[in-house]
């Protein structure tokens, strides 16, 4: 016999104590087969007599788990019992039939290790004769494939969590997705949980899972931190710290959590960590049952370890996927913002470049009466021109890093209070209340005195612009550590969405209903950057049609500056030119420089007293939200037409019933309604679609000119203009509209004479093919348009005669 260690074990067993009695007495079978078990290495049992004895070799001894040695020499019903049911038949096959039984990979649930566990084993089972052919044992060479089984189980998991996140869209399709493919393996993961870390909320929140129902009291849908506290306290250990390493915990029997695909619930889990590829940071968890019938031994770790990654690595490429696209959709946007923002710059340019162009022309015309007036407007636009150059500039520099800013201690209250002032005049003939509460602060604050009048200008020309009647204070108040400056208004205030992006740069309001709609799209985010390169903060706080508040915060003292850019002794006061350009544009939308409006009852009451030959001049209504550029334009064409002007869309609107235009005039950029959508309306409008329209526009380019045509636009100027060519074009639409409407009342007039004579009339083209029937040959022949156009009118003739009457027909043509 060999001597290896189970061949030790049968030497010294006491056998005659057992049915198979002393081994000397065994038969020459049993123990042939006995010595070729012990000298294989391959797992190999023999089950000997009625009782089934169990003999066994070395390799066999893993597969009894604590079963062995006890095993050795005992009955194999009662060895395993817990599985007798399942083998028993194929044990009666071989005994009772005398056929040898195969199986693959048969799954087995046995007690091994004292708890039922899930088994896979290859075996045979073959009969054992003597020489009589009678059957008196049975052979067995068996495999076990657990290992095998779960690999191939595991690894097609770990295949399905690959597959279903490398395409997934987002974070959550990516979490939704993996805890289906869980579901689908409810041997290994019983139930899964997946939590994702909120930085901001600092809270863990529920993405996905499986085997369990959603917010329970086993699945809170939200984990809130508070120090080291979870509200609620989860039932699984919650490790914040950045180590990520898992974690087995025992599950609370009370909890009543279910098994998976068995019946017994699950006893353990474990706690994965999510790593990010961003930051050392988790960002989440993967809280996974562990099996009831299987152990949680290194292959499972591993497993468990490769699943956590592979979810991680999804929610990793999803989160990249998410950040490119909403980089692509910021680069889109800010390439949008900035094409709209140069649009915007564009209109700001061309305007006053017209104004200057025009305003010079008129001075150098020896017929103009009134040079001063017209150089004043020149005047005024360079200083706007000014204003807006001085505006790109320093956001330029503010956006690249190179505004050298010199900071002395100011006093704030004082300097507030003067610019403030400056705009009393403005705000009063506007017809607001302006309320200026500047008191002398305890000690001065570090300022730029052209940076912080930048500030004040530019929030105090907001508020006039948009604020049309009601209230616009300005007020200062100082705190222990910081002094606040608050500008608030009565006026149009902004939306929830507005308020988000208010501070963005090209940014514009979609919803202005200010006194114009000029502006660049860059001062308020030119008074942020000048806010914190003071260290500083403002807020905004706002409501639609309650005006807004803005809120400039600013620290005292010197030591939060750069320090090479501190001085300690104060300066001479600025110059008042930026306050200047700054007053003169307000000014321009309070219409401090110009006429009232002609309103349509005036205008009607004036050509009802005028000679007959001044009534027939043709009614132009200017639509134009820039009060230079209404008064530059109306003296252009009051020499030859009635000029009615409004100051956008909507007034427009409200004019052109009256007043009947023969030709709008309308810039396209204005507040409430602008040029597009006004001549959207018109255009609908069964009296007034025929009205002829040009756009005068400072947005350049032939998109834009084909935008405005294709609207519906007889035509389209591009500013600056001259005024020649201004009239000219003028003149050229107005002839082409009142040729349209001679030949539309002429076609009314042959329409009327063709179809009421009581001759039947008709019309060809070149080619002899039919364009016209009158009513009088459709009343006659029973035909209509449809059938009778083109050769159709011959099928109203006798087949005889339709021959001869078509060769005339031609002949005559």
């Amino acid at each position: 016999m060999s001597s290896n260690r189970m061949a030790q074990l049968i030497r010294n067993k006491h056998w005659r104590n057992t049915p198979l009695g002393d081994m000397a007495t065994w038969p020459p079978q049993l123990k042939t087969s006995v010595q070729i078990i012990l000298d294989s290495r391959y797992p190999m049992f023999v089950w000997w007599g009625a009782h089934l004895i169990n003999i066994y070799n070395d390799a066999y001894i893993p597969m009894l788990g604590n079963r062995h040695p006890t095993a050795l020499g005992e009955s194999a019903s009662d060895i395993w019992a817990d599985i007798w049911e399942v083998i028993d038949p194929q044990v009666q096959t071989v005994f009772q039939e005398g056929r040898a039984t195969w199986n693959e990979e048969l799954p087995l649930f046995m007690r091994r290790y004292g708890f039922l566990e899930e088994t896979y084993f290859t075996f045979s089972y073959s009969p054992i004769r003597n020489e009589q052919e009678a059957i008196l044992g049975l052979f067995c060479a068996v495999t076990e494939e657990t290992s095998q089984v779960l690999k191939g189980r595991r690894l097609h998991t770990l295949r399905r969590i690959s597959a279903v996140t490398e395409e997934a869209d987002s974070v959550g399709e990516v979490c939704r997705l993996s805890a289906g493919v869980l579901t689908d393996n409810p041997f290994d993961i019983p139930f899964s949980l997946i939590y994702l870390w909120n930085d901001e909320q600092r809270a863990l929140s529920l993405a996905a899972q499986s085997g369990l129902e959603a917010d329970s009291r086993l699945t809170p849908l939200q984990i809130t931190m508070d120090g080291d506290m979870c509200h609620p306290q989860p039932w699984w250990p919650l490790s914040l710290s950045d180590r990520c390493e898992e974690t087995v915990f025992p599950v609370d029997v009370s909890l009543d959590v279910p098994g998976g695909a068995w019946p017994e619930p699950s006893r353990q889990g474990m706690v994965l960590p999510l790593e990010s590829w961003e930051t050392e940071k988790k960002s989440g968890y993967l809280i996974v049952g562990i099996s009831s019938r299987l152990a949680i031994d290194d292959r499972y770790r591993e497993f468990l370890n490769l699943l956590a990654k592979g979810i991680s690595g999804g929610i990793n490429r999803a989160q990249a996927r998410t950040n490119e696209r909403k980089r692509m959709e910021a680069l889109a946007e800010l390439n949008r913002a900035k094409t709209e923002f140069f649009s915007n710059v564009s209109h700001e340019f061309r305007t006053p470049l017209t104004l200057i162009l025009g305003a010079l022309d008129e001075a150098m015309n020896p017929k103009t009466t009134d040079s001063a007036a017209a150089l004043a407007m020149a005047h005024r636009n360079t200083f706007r021109m000014l204003k807006l150059v001085n505006t790109l500039l320093d956001f330029s520099s503010l956006e690249a890093g190179r505004m050298k800013a010199l900071f002395e201690p100011v006093d704030l209250s004082g300097l507030t209070n003067d610019l403030a002032s400056s705009f009393e005049s403005v705000m009063k003939k506007a017809g607001l209340d302006f309320v200026v509460t500047c008191p002398p602060l305890s000690k001065p604050v570090f300022v730029d005195r052209n940076a912080w009048e930048k500030i004040i200008l530019n929030l105090l020309s907001n508020a006039f612009k948009f604020t049309m009647k009601g209230r616009v204070s300005v007020e200062v108040i100082q705190h222990a550590e910081c002094v606040d400056v608050r500008v608030e208004d009565s006026g149009v205030g902004m939306s929830r969405e507005t308020l988000l992006h208010v501070f963005e740069r090209f940014f514009r309001a979609r919803e202005s209903l200010g006194r114009t709609f000029e502006g660049t799209g860059i001062g308020l985010a030119l008074v942020k950057g000048l806010v914190q390169i003071h260290g500083g903060k403002i807020y905004v706080d706002s409501e639609p049609g309650r005006g807004s508040v803005f809120t400039v915060t600013l620290p005292f003292g010197f030591h939060h500056l750069p320090q090479e850019q501190v001085c300690h002794t104060p300066t001479e006061q600025a110059d008042k030119s930026l306050v200047t350009t700054f007053i003169l544009e307000s000014g321009q939308w309070a219409g401090e420089t110009s006429h009232e409006l002609t309103r349509p009852k005036v205008l009607l009451e004036e050509r009802e007293s005028l000679p007959r030959t001044d009534q027939s001049r043709p009614i132009v209504l200017l639509v134009e939200d820039n009060r230079d550029m209404r008064d530059y334009l109306t003296r252009l064409l009051r020499a030859e037409y009635e000029v009615v002007s409004a100051c956008d869309g909507q007034e427009a609107l409200e004019q052109v019933h009256a007043i009947r235009p023969q030709l709008v005039l309308s810039d396209i950029m204005m507040p409430r309604i602008d040029g597009l959508e006004l001549l959207t309306r018109l255009r609908a409008n069964q009296e007034l679609q025929s009205t002829p329209f040009i756009f005068l526009s400072a947005r350049a380019g032939q998109e834009a000119e084909i935008d405005g045509l294709l609207t519906g636009a007889d035509d389209y100027l591009v500013k600056p203009f001259s005024a020649k060519e201004l009239l000219a074009r003028v003149k050229k639409t107005l002839g082409l509209a009142t040729m349209r409407r001679a030949a539309i009342e002429y076609e009314s007039r042959f329409q009327h004479l063709a179809h009421h004579p009581e001759v039947m009339t008709w019309i060809t083209d070149a080619d002899g093919n039919c364009v016209f029937l009158s009513q009088t040959w459709y009343d006659f022949t029973g035909q209509t348009e449809a059938t009778g156009m083109g050769e159709g009118w011959l099928s109203a003739l006798h087949p005889h005669d339709r021959l001869s009457v078509q060769q005339a027909f031609h002949e005559a043509n």
